[in-house]
This record gives C-alpha cells, structure tokens and sequence, in this order.
C-alpha cells in the first residue's frame, strides 16, 4: 500500500514539474437543445433562383437540372479569427429535388419574363434540410454542384456555389429562419467576415443557364421565259430535335394558304404557323413560289436539318444569291447541315424554251401580207390564160 501511494505522489509531483494540470475526466453536454434544418416547402427554408433564358421569340424547351449538396470536408472547417467566422461542415442529409422545365411551360412551372430580345423562365430551388441536426451555433457550410445535359442548352459557367448556414443564439435557443443563408457563386474556401463591410466575395442569387437557338430560312427564286412565277413548288423540311420541342414559323414571306395556280401541279396544304415534334424529328411539307421565303425560329443548337423541293420540269440550283432576292443577302447555306448559327438556303429553278422558227412571222405588216398575197394571184392568173392560149 505504500509502494501505490509513493507512485501516485511520484506521478503528481511530476507533473506539477512539468507545468501540467491534471484534471478529473469530465463528459460536458451541449447545454443547446439541438434543432432539425427547414424543410424545403416550410417557412424559412432556403431558396434560391434557377433561370433558363432564350430569345424572345423561342419555346421554353423540356430540360431537366439536377443538384448534389455535400457538406465541406473536416480538412475544409476554417478556424475563427477576430475578424473572420468559424466555418464548420454542415450535417449531412440536405437534399435539393432536380428542377423541371417542360415544352412551352406547359405546367406553369416556371414565371415567363421578357426583356428586350431575351426571354427568361424562372424556378425556385428549395433546399430540403429537415434531416440536418444542429446542435451549437456557427457558420455551416455546404457545396452545392448542378448537372444537367439538355439539347441546346448551355449551362452555368460555374457549376457549384457554397451555401452557408448561419444558426443563431436566440434567448438560449438555436434558430434557423429566412435569414440564415448565404449562397457564393463558386468554390469558397475562406471565412465570412464578422463585419459585413468585409465580405470578399460576391454573392449570388442562383444558377443561369442559357437555351441557345438558331433560325432556318429557306426561300424560292424562279428565272427562264418559260418559268411560271406563281407556280408553288412543294419543299420538305427535316429537323433532328427531341420529342416535344415546339418550333414557330414565320410565314410573313410566303402564303398561310396557297392560292389556286394552274400552273401548280402538286396538292398543296396550308403552311403552318408552329411545328411540334412527335417523335424525334420534325418532317414537314411547305409551298413557295417565286420570290417566297419561309423561316422556322429558334431551333435548338447541334439540331441536324434537310431541305429538299421537288423541282419537277425545272432545272434546280441549289441557293439563291444576293441580287435576286429582295433580301439581298446570300441563302447558300448548305441544305444539309448542323444548327450551329441562323442558316439562309433555299433553291432556284429555271425552264427556259428556245421559241422556233415559222411560216408566219409576227413582224410582217399587213401591207406586205396583202402585197403577197396580190402577187400569188397574179402568177396564177397567168398561168392560167397561158393554157387557154395553147388550147
């Protein structure tokens, strides 16, 4: 027993040389009553903005987006300083649901704005943290990444943004309301300053993705003296697009429906004003006549498309050049091709007949007619009497 009691003063006396305080093993408890994060459809949750802008004139597009949120690493957590926050890992468990545009905001879904040339389809994004417990107050950090492959579609230039958690002391109480979060546009790897005049860096308000479109243009140019100027020649038009996509068509160039032209030997059908995709490619016929241009807007970039006429008798040349249009712009794009900028084709169809040589000349005056026909009845006159003089 006084062997124990030597080895325990020993220890203590050693310690106490050494300048260190030994202390009873102590398990304290965290005097905050932890609390749960909002859920997305709740008061309070975290929102932020999810744009698709187009042109003015394009069809809101089915695209779908999806986010990943993580929080940061414990070799990411930033230590406080006197002028900077402590910035912690969020709790794991917040989620965001993938963010859906359909054609032509058919479900409303998103808020249609236009500004100038642009049109812009607005989402809120909710991020769901009803499965994240806090427990002490602090500065939470997460990374949030958007993914999403839409035809045409452009996306964000910077994918992620981080997402700080503000949970506050409230009379005793972790509180986490409308005012709690912070969203960054990219990866952010300091701390938020305590005093607002500090902030470093810029604050974002969410994702813009852009729809990116192009115009097809196709027209009909008629040339030769037998070419029928109101003849219509029947064209078909192919666009490789998803299912679903909606395209407008501006007809102000052409006829909605062709008029009756007896020199028209095709069955003509009105030219539509809008174009749906059923499957997987618009096939669409389309009526023009001399000096008649039709264009489908905003097909959506990479979109493969053929344009094809049947030019019957007519010898067709593929394009149409400046002088003989009222555009006075080229349409010699390629009529097969990638919609990678506004495309300008089209074809011209000429019927010439050489006009052959008569009996009959449209030039002769009538004097000379008459004068010829005098001198054929002279010359049978004569030679009649000559018989009669032989008889």
């Amino acid at each position: 027993m006084k062997m124990k009691k030597r080895i325990t003063a020993g220890i203590a006396v050693a310690a106490a040389a050494a300048g260190v305080f030994i202390a009873p093993m102590t398990t304290f408890a965290s005097s905050y009553t932890s609390i749960n994060g909002k859920a997305a459809n709740a008061t309070g949750a975290c929102k932020f903005d999810k744009n698709l802008t187009m042109d003015v004139n394009a069809c809101v597009p089915a695209a779908t987006f999806s986010f990943a949120i993580e929080p940061i690493s414990s070799t990411q957590a930033i230590a406080g300083t006197a002028t900077t926050a402590e910035v912690k890992p969020g709790p794991a468990g917040a989620t965001i649901a993938d963010v859906v545009y359909t054609t032509n905001n058919s479900n409303s879904s998103a808020t249609v704005t236009t500004s100038g040339t642009t049109k812009t389809a607005k989402q809120e994004v909710a991020v769901d943290m009803s499965a994240c417990s806090f427990t002490e107050p602090g500065v939470y950090r997460y990374i949030i990444t958007e993914s999403g492959t839409n035809n045409g579609v452009t996306n964000d230039t910077q994918t992620k943004r981080t997402l700080d958690v503000y949970v506050k002391d409230v009379n005793g109480a972790l509180v986490i309301d409308s005012n709690s979060y912070v969203l960054y546009t990219g990866e952010k790897t300091d701390a938020p300053a305590k005093a607002a005049s500090n902030v470093t860096n810029t604050k974002s308000t969410g994702y813009t993705n852009t729809y990116n479109t192009y115009d097809l243009t196709f027209g009909k140019e008629v040339k030769g003296n037998f070419g029928s100027k109101d003849k219509y020649f029947e064209y078909t038009v192919e666009i490789t697009v998803p299912q679903g996509t909606v395209l407008n068509v501006d007809v102000t160039k052409a006829d909605v429906t062709p008029h009756e032209s007896d020199s028209t030997t095709v069955t003509t059908e009105a030219n539509p004003t809008q174009l749906t995709a059923t499957t997987d490619k618009i096939t669409q016929k389309f009526y023009l006549h001399d000096g008649q241009y039709i264009t489908i807007k905003d097909i959506p970039a990479n979109a493969v498309y053929t344009v094809s006429e049947n030019n019957e008798d007519y010898t067709k040349t593929n394009g149409i050049v400046a002088a003989d249009n009222e555009y006075e712009v080229a349409h010699t794009d390629d009529q097969t091709g990638t919609m990678t900028a506004d495309v300008k084709t089209g074809f011209t169809n000429t019927r010439d007949t050489v006009t052959p040589s008569g009996v009959f000349t449209p030039g002769l005056t009538a004097g000379v007619i008459i004068m010829a026909g005098a001198a054929a009845g002279i010359v049978s006159y004569v030679v009649v009497k000559s018989r009669r003089n032989k008889e």
